[in-house]
């Protein structure tokens, strides 16, 4: 017996050395079970009897928990039997830990009250007694997970009682008795379990629907916790806002805001300016000029990444919203001068009328044509319609005041007589009409 107890003693002061975190996550314990117990020693005619027990246990270390606990057990042996009833205080150790149950030891401490209330005839008048005397209990026992609050209890041990009375026939030794009960074990739970370490309990993540067991529900980067109660998105949705962005490519990478599907406003989701158009999510007008991403892409089409589409000198925006012009177009009244241009000199560039041909003279005396100058028949007056003819005219020796030019003008083949026509051409080339204007 001495033996026995040296190792059992061993046992439960090397298991708390290697054992992993039990009890704090069951939190404080009610047990209520019921077996049998049958007296182990000095007897030769034992029954095994009704044995009832009830405890409270609390945790004041992972792996080791206190119980306080009080039962009754009715013991017989030969002729003699009697009710006993224990109070006492285990400690106990769990060694490991499965998912669903863990084995454990225990020892302790108590009182044991006895009340020897059948004795044969023959017995001394002194043998029936009552009272007081220590005890200690010692076993094994395992505890399964039926859920969270409740566990099923199966456990068996030895009892030593510092006491000859409980059997009073025999005087040489003390007696002891052993027991085997089964019950349920009801606990609260700890609060604060966090099994996975996302920063959200496991009783608030069942609630929320994530999973207890992976700190990262849905995948996107972020644990649970940092999602549910710092950016305030899903943690079962990888893409809160639904911007073909996963919460923890915007918050880790993009920094763009994962609540909302297009961060810089510009009409563009968040997905589609880094995934399709490469712009910039953070920025409503990628190119900066003026006009925001979206507007291009949808409405002017042009490239938000590209200030100026047609190169002619002028940003799209401000061929869009200053000038009215074409921005995918460089000459938008196709009068042969750019936007740009006619926008530095101060001409109007939807009036093809303002915009000059481009005229190189490689030579002095090199003669230049206007076409399209028309006169009235007979006459030294211009025609309206060659209005235009002569504002290019007027705008190309405006703009190039280095140009020294002669004026010539000619009549046709048509008229009869010879003086007249010379007339006409004379007053076509340096008539009233041309010194006037």
């Amino acid at each position: 017996m001495r033996k026995m107890m040296n190792l059992f003693v061993l046992t439960v002061v090397l298991v708390p050395l290697l054992a992993s975190a039990q009890f704090k996550e069951l939190g404080l314990e009610g047990y209520l079970g019921m077996g049998v117990a049958s007296p182990t020693n000095e007897s030769e005619g034992s029954t095994f009897g009704l044995k009832v027990r009830h405890s409270f246990a609390y945790p004041i270390a992972d792996p080791l928990q206190l119980e306080l606990g009080i039962a009754f057990a009715r013991l017989r042996a030969d002729q003699y039997s009697g009710e006993i009833m224990p109070i006492d205080l285990r400690a106990r150790f769990a060694p490991f830990h499965q998912e669903k149950w863990f084995p454990f030891v225990y020892a302790g401490i108590g009182l044991l009250h006895h009340d020897v209330s059948d004795v044969p005839d023959s017995a001394d008048a002194d043998a029936k007694i009552d009272g007081w005397n220590p005890v200690i209990p010692l076993g094994i026992g395992i505890q399964y997970h039926l859920d969270e609050y409740l566990s099923l209890d199966v456990h068996g041990g030895y009892n030593m009682i510092m006491s000859d009375d409980v059997n009073p026939v025999y005087d040489d030794t003390d007696d002891s008795y052993m027991n085997i009960l089964a019950g349920l074990r009801i606990h609260r739970g700890n609060p604060n379990k966090d099994t996975d370490g996302d920063g959200i309990t496991d009783r608030d993540e069942k609630k929320l629907g994530t999973d207890p067991k992976n700190p990262d529900t849905d995948g996107d980067g972020l644990k649970d916790g940092e999602e549910y109660y710092t950016l305030k998105t899903d943690p079962r949705n990888p893409d809160t806002d639904g911007d073909g962005l996963t919460d923890g490519a915007e918050v880790l990478t993009h920094k763009t805001d994962p609540l909302k599907a297009d961060t810089d406003s510009d009409g563009l989701k968040d997905g589609e300016e880094v995934n399709t158009y490469t712009t910039e999510a953070l920025n409503p007008d990628t190119d900066s000029d003026g006009l925001q991403d979206g507007q291009e892409i949808t409405t002017v089409k042009t490239d938000p990444k590209r200030a100026d589409c047609d190169g002619d000198g002028l940003s799209d925006g401000a061929e869009v919203n200053t000038h009215k012009t074409d921005p995918l177009n460089r000459d938008t009244d196709k009068g042969s001068v750019d936007d740009g241009t006619e926008v530095a000199r101060k001409d109007n560039p939807l009036n093809p009328e303002d915009d000059v041909e481009k005229l190189v003279v490689t030579e002095v005396g090199q003669a230049i044509t206007l076409d399209g100058i028309v006169f009235e028949t007979a006459k030294s007056d211009i025609k309206p319609e060659s209005e235009a003819i002569l504002m290019k005219a007027y705008n190309t020796l405006h703009l190039n005041p280095e140009l020294e030019v002669q004026i010539q003008g000619h009549t046709d083949n048509r008229g009869k007589q010879k003086t007249m026509n010379e007339k006409l051409s004379l007053s076509r080339g340096v008539g009233k009409d041309l010194a006037c204007g």
